[in-house]
């Protein structure tokens, strides 16, 4: 499977993330999320700086559940996929939406506010919505070669 994958680019897998290479994750767009979840992040935080960040933010959140509920080294494995592999991709974007919904499209500063608590209902939702992609399988016929070497 790995093989079928090394030469995909993830900055071109799909129109609905921009791939963040220092993350190493797929930033959903405020478009994307719009569509997917009918909440227009521009005008519930306030401004597209702060819609970014709140997806920045929700899109770590969610990579932080999932690899919380994996071995290391299914983690590298799940990553490389979210990066190259399409249906993962969707997957991973489709949890983030789902941490979007959860909390109607408010900010960083407001989830903050919220405290501990907040935060971790979100990691929880977060795991149980990857759990439902196929996210959080612990198993794979594949290595990673080099971990984040062209992606």
């Amino acid at each position: 499977m790995s093989a079928d994958l090394t030469n995909i680019n993830p900055t071109t897998l799909d129109g609905d993330s921009v791939y963040d290479f220092d993350l190493h994750l797929p930033i959903p767009t405020i478009s994307y999320i719009l569509q997917e979840t009918g909440i227009d992040l521009v005008i519930s935080t306030g401004s597209t700086t702060q819609a970014n960040a709140t997806l920045r933010f929700m899109t770590k959140t969610a990579m932080n559940a999932i690899k919380t509920n994996l071995t290391s080294e299914a983690r590298v494995i799940v990553e490389y996929l979210i990066a190259k592999s399409e249906r993962h991709r969707a997957a991973f974007l489709d949890v983030v939406a789902y941490l979007i919904l959860a909390v109607k499209g408010n900010g960083i500063d407001e989830l903050l506010k919220e405290g501990d608590t907040k935060i971790t209902a979100l990691n929880r939702l977060a795991q149980l919505q990857a759990q439902a992609n196929d996210l959080l399988v612990q198993r794979y016929d594949f290595y990673v070669q080099e971990p984040r070497s062209n992606y």
